[in-house]
């Protein structure tokens, strides 16, 4: 008998610990953590220690449905945050079919340092974080799963008023991750670089490279002017004369994995100047055929006078990789033509792009210049061109 307790024992104890292990395993919380999709930071200039706009956006698969979820944005160490402003941010949502589409923004949120009922979200900054609170009555479709979201930083938040304070890029180029995190637990990561004289964008994880190229002026494509040879970072025309063309090639490489391919803008800090003195842009050959920042046109006549540039495909992806405004007759062609640059960020322009991944994109950009007679003598006559490039995963 005392052989049979001892075995029975030993099955009550096993078993017991058995239960137990089961209740523990059905006490673990089950999360409901994501990874966001789609992450992009647009950045209006990422030159070192420039100023700069921010408009990040990324697909939540969970959304908000809770007064306790928290969205948190950590800049790198290095980052200048600047002074906290409720203007200075924006926080919207593509609630308009397909959700996921980051392609319309129709529902802005209500910032306020604390929150409030719904549309009324908190959003406070410390150090590097920042971070959004979710309104006092938050619930299910606050953002609603799937969505794209949309935060602003900068004098691009204007949905509260007009923001002011922009945040000042790491002084040394190289590649940088921002953090998105929070407590409504999806967790994604923005790559952005910073190079000298070139604004990039990109995702965590995924491969991204830009490169601006010196061309001799033997390989400038461009007809019709005295070609000069560049370098990586400047287009020296030197001493010029009047009612005569110059032209000056460099050459863009582009880079990425990412699914949704990219796009290539560019942007001048303004109208090529000296002293008080500045160079017109100039409208090409005018007439019927006017160019500007939006329309390609004809140049041929040296004595319409201005600075433009053309676009010329070299490699990779052939059928988009320059715009597209150009057709048959880019950098070269029988029939060229130009565009004017735009001044600042917010007349960028589209000059190269891609709708999915590409290895060694490649376009001349070619730039065009002819001064009047009566341009007044000054040296030198200076303008800072900057190349953006944004790719979308």
């Amino acid at each position: 008998m005392p052989k049979i307790i001892k075995k029975y024992g030993k099955i009550t104890l096993v078993l017991g610990l058995i239960l137990v292990l089961i209740g523990m395993y059905l006490a673990i919380p089950t999360g409901r953590a994501g990874y966001t999709t789609k992450e992009k930071d647009i950045l209006s200039d990422s030159r070192p220690s420039t100023l700069s706009n921010h408009e990040i956006q990324f697909v939540t698969p969970t959304g908000v449905d809770a007064s306790t979820d928290t969205i948190t944005v950590t800049f790198p160490t290095g980052w200048g945050m600047g002074t906290f402003a409720l203007l200075n941010f924006d926080l919207a949502v593509d609630t308009t079919d397909p959700i996921d589409d980051c392609a319309s923004f129709a529902t802005e949120k209500t910032l306020a340092v604390a929150p409030g009922a719904s549309p009324i979200w908190g959003i406070g900054q410390s150090g590097q974080v920042v971070t959004l609170t979710a309104p006092t009555d938050a619930a299910s479709g606050e953002i609603a799963a799937g969505s794209c979201v949309q935060i602003e930083i900068g004098s691009n938040a204007i949905a509260g008023g007009a923001g002011a304070t922009q945040l000042t890029n790491h002084a040394t180029p190289a590649s940088y991750a921002i953090d998105i995190a929070g407590a409504f637990n999806d967790t994604g990561r923005v790559m952005v670089a910073v190079i000298s004289g070139v604004t990039v964008s990109a995702t965590v994880a995924e491969s991204l490279s830009v490169t601006v190229n010196e061309v001799a002026s033997a390989t400038c494509p461009t007809t019709g002017g005295t070609k000069v040879t560049t370098t990586s970072t400047t287009v020296p025309f030197a001493t010029v004369n009047t009612e005569a063309f110059y032209d000056g090639c460099q050459r863009v490489d582009v880079g990425t994995n990412a699914a949704n391919g990219y796009g290539a803008t560019v942007q001048k800090t303004q109208l090529l100047t000296c002293s008080s003195y500045t160079i017109a842009d100039g409208s090409c050959d005018g007439g019927g055929s006017t160019c500007s920042t939006t329309t390609a046109a004809g140049w041929a006549t040296a004595t319409n006078n201005g600075f433009g540039y053309c676009m010329a495909d070299v490699a990779g992806n052939a059928a988009t990789t320059a715009d597209a405004a150009w057709g048959t007759n880019g950098c070269g062609a029988g029939t060229q033509y130009f565009k004017l640059i735009g001044t600042l960020a917010a007349n960028a322009k589209t000059i190269m792009s891609s709708a999915g991944p590409v290895t060694g994109d490649q376009s001349y950009i070619g730039y065009r210049l002819t001064v009047d007679a009566a341009q007044t003598a000054c040296t030198p006559y200076e303008t800072v061109i900057s190349y953006v490039v944004t790719p979308t995963y």
